[in-house]
């Protein structure tokens, strides 16, 4: 028996409690009042301070997100944005804010509440991502390292300073994003060369322990993009599980630019890097060898946004999977920070989101490349074909950037009318045109936030009924699974087909048996009904026979009457009374016969009429 939505409500509420008490002693900071309190505080701290509302709306989201009384039980919507809402609100704010624009702190109505229709389209379109709708904050600094005086002296954790070719304002057409999402002027610049094809790009990776040598080197053909990171990769080898600091490889990721016709100095410069083949860490002792040095040619837009968001972001592939069961023994594990330990220009969760907007095909690469592994099975009811392949709407897909919003700049608003010399933003494949409107800079960022999504700019609402195309693979799966399916369907319907012809031919002989016994019942009933004729006939007959013998005694008491007449009449004489004796001997003789000869012949008949 499936289970329904209030049994999968309550399952998802009871994680959320389970994780609420987890973290309960975890220290948060509040983006209101920027105050420092403690996860099991803070549904109190916003409901005292800020007059939210905690018991019909979300305390982690600042109760912007509403429901009606019973909603948490019955709404599974509810469960699962109290759920993700909760997740999100620890990855974010374990840290201070930074002081960004006061637009955020002025986000709700001290000691009110604004009413909301309980119609769902009301209360979805009231929701919006967290991380978009709060302020952007900075990268972490060191997280518990320390710094080594010696990389410190030539400069590995210095920023590099600002290219003009990436922060120079293009004119009109130039794509701004909001300073705050970490993309500012830099994004539009940085897919505007490469869309152009006059720079070669360029994910570089530099050791500690290499970066005196890296910046000794005359970088005059490059253009080091601002985006980049030190990072502190695992590498444990068997047994030295507990001793994990001895595999630290402190490195450098950069990204940077080439002309093209400088491409081939470029390479000569860094093949001419000197390569250690044995370096010794702080401790003293030796590690094995390692490559010292990485240069990882980016040939497509795809692959420059995912660079971008991996140098931006704190999390590395460079993470030893096994370093993550340490979490538990005291390590740094999934629930505290990944090895991307000073990030000097961090993005925003959302930041993929606005550059894929920079080019036509790029929502599409994001959303194939999220799903090209999905299960089949988490979407397959909804699939539909179409010619060759097979396509699934994104609102069946298990997408956490439905309610985002794109991070464009205060003043932009999206239209899908054409303007001259306006700029040109991609979602899903439509263009769509940016209107400068002065007047959207005043808006408190909660109204700008709605006024976007009025205008389209929100990832949900703008995409929800396009579809996804599945990738070949995933095509023959579906192709594949339809066979199956195909096969089990037309088993089942050539078992249920004998079954029928098998249950009509039974039904055909019982309906051939009781035809037989209805007509062996009528002609029972037709011989009952003849004998039925038959008596009564019969006691008709005796009847008439009855009425026959009661007829013969009547006459024979007249005989006997007319005898005593004829007695009492020739009494004169004895020979007269005898020959009147004789006559009436004989005469009675003859009534005798007669009466029996009658009554012989009626009882013949009716033996011959039985």
């Amino acid at each position: 028996m499936a289970p329904t939505k209030v049994s999968q409500s309550r399952r998802v509420m009871a994680s959320f409690h389970s994780q609420l008490a987890r973290h309960k002693h975890k220290s948060v900071y509040c983006c209101l009042c920027h105050a420092e309190v403690t996860v099991g505080c803070f549904v109190s701290h916003v409901q005292e301070k800020h007059g939210v509302s905690c018991a019909t709306s979300c305390a982690f989201f600042y109760g912007q997100f509403r429901w009606q009384k019973g909603d948490v039980v019955r709404d599974l919507r509810v469960a699962h944005h109290r759920k993700r809402c909760l997740e999100s609100f620890l990855k974010t704010h374990r840290q201070a804010p930074r002081q960004c624009f006061e637009e955020v702190s002025t986000a709700l109505p001290e000691g009110g509440e604004t009413p909301i229709s309980s119609s769902p389209s009301e209360s979805d379109a009231y929701e919006f991502c967290p991380i978009c709708y709060e302020p952007h904050r900075n990268g972490p600094r060191m997280n518990g390292r320390t710094r080594n005086e010696l990389w410190e002296s030539y400069g590995f954790y210095d920023s590099l300073p600002e290219d003009d070719l990436f922060f120079r304002d293009c004119g009109p057409k130039h794509v701004r994003f909001s300073e705050e999402s970490g993309l500012g002027l830099c994004a539009h610049n940085i897919f505007q060369c490469f869309r152009l094809d006059e720079y070669a790009f360029y994910h570089v990776m530099v050791r500690a322990c290499m970066w005196q040598d890296f910046r000794e080197q005359n970088w005059s053909e490059v253009h080091f993009l601002p985006y980049s990171t030190l990072c502190d990769g695992v590498h444990l080898d068997e047994g030295e599980e507990t001793q994990r600091d001895e595999g630290h490889i402190h490195h450098r990721h950069l990204m940077i630019a080439v002309k093209r016709e400088r491409v081939v100095s470029f390479k000569e410069k860094w093949r001419r890097l000197t390569r250690i083949k044995r370096e010794t860490v702080d401790t003293g002792g030796p590690v094995r060898r390692q490559q010292d040095k990485l240069c990882v040619s980016v040939h497509t837009a795809s692959h420059l946004m995912y660079a971008l968001v991996y140098v931006s972001r704190p999390w590395a592939t460079c993470d030893d999977p096994r370093a993550m069961t340490l979490a538990r023994g005291g390590g740094r594990g999934k629930d505290e920070t990944g090895s991307h330990y000073w990030i000097f220009r961090e993005l925003s969760s959302c930041a993929h989101l606005a550059l894929a907007a920079l080019w036509e095909k790029g929502h599409e690469t994001l959303v194939s490349k999220r799903h090209r592994d999905s299960n089949l099975a988490n979407f397959y009811e909804h699939v539909e074909r179409a010619n060759q392949h097979w396509q699934v709407r994104l609102k069946h897909l298990a997408m956490k950037e439905k309610n985002c919003v794109l991070p464009l700049a205060r003043e932009y608003e999206m239209s899908d009318t054409w303007a001259e010399d306006c700029p040109v933003v991609y979602v899903y494949g439509r263009a769509k045109y940016l209107k400068c409107v002065p007047e959207l800079v005043k808006l408190e960022y909660d109204a700008w936030l709605r006024h976007q999504l009025r205008t389209g700019n929100h990832f949900w609402y703008g995409l929800r009924d396009e579809y996804y195309v599945l990738e070949h693979y995933q095509t023959r799966c579906m192709n594949m699974l339809q066979q199956v399916v195909k096969q089990v369907v037309d088993g089942v319907q050539n078992t249920f087909a004998r079954k029928e012809i098998l249950l009509q031919s039974v039904i055909g002989q019982l309906k051939n048996e009781m035809n037989q016994h209805v007509a062996e019942k009528e002609d029972i009933l037709r011989v009952l009904s003849t004998t039925q004729g038959d008596l009564a006939e019969s006691q008709k007959h005796n009847e008439a026979v009855v009425l026959e013998r009661g007829t013969a005694r009547k006459g024979e008491a007249k005989a006997q009457k007319r005898i005593e007449a004829l007695v009492r009449k020739l009494g004169t004489t004895r020979k007269d009374v005898a020959k009147a004796q004789k006559r009436i001997r004989h005469l009675e003789a003859e009534l005798k016969s007669v009466a029996e000869e009658r009554l012989r012949q009626s009882e013949e008949r009716l033996i011959s009429e039985q």
